[in-house]
C-alpha cells in the first residue's frame, strides 16, 4: 500500500475547539386551550350543605398529588392539599 497525502490528511469531524456560545432562550409556547390547562377554572357556587359525589384517586409521583372528579370536572392537586381547600375548590368558593 503507497502513503499518500491523502492518507494523512485528517477528517473535519475529527477536529474540534472551544467556542463560547450564548445559548437563546426557547421560543415562546403558544396559549393553551382550556382543557389542557392545567390552572383550575372557577365553578359557580354550590351549596355547601348538599351532598356531593367527589371520586378521588392517588396518584403517587416525587411529590404526591390526587386526581379529583366532580362535578363533571377533573382536576389533579397536590397532596398537601387539605380537604377544606379542595371542598372550596368544588364549592366554587376558591
Amino acid at each position: 500500500m503507497a502513503m499518500t497525502e491523502q492518507s494523512y490528511k485528517r477528517s473535519p469531524s475529527t477536529t474540534w475547539e472551544w467556542r463560547k456560545v450564548k445559548i437563546k432562550a426557547a421560543p415562546a409556547q403558544g396559549t393553551q386551550s382550556p382543557k389542557a390547562s392545567n390552572t383550575p377554572h372557577r365553578l359557580a357556587r354550590r351549596n355547601r350543605n348538599r351532598p356531593i359525589w367527589l371520586e378521588g384517586k392517588y396518584r403517587g409521583g416525587a411529590e404526591s398529588s390526587w386526581t379529583f372528579t366532580f362535578r363533571e370536572v377533573t382536576w389533579r392537586v397536590p397532596g398537601w392539599w387539605t380537604v377544606e381547600d379542595l371542598m372550596a375548590m368544588v364549592n366554587g368558593e376558591w
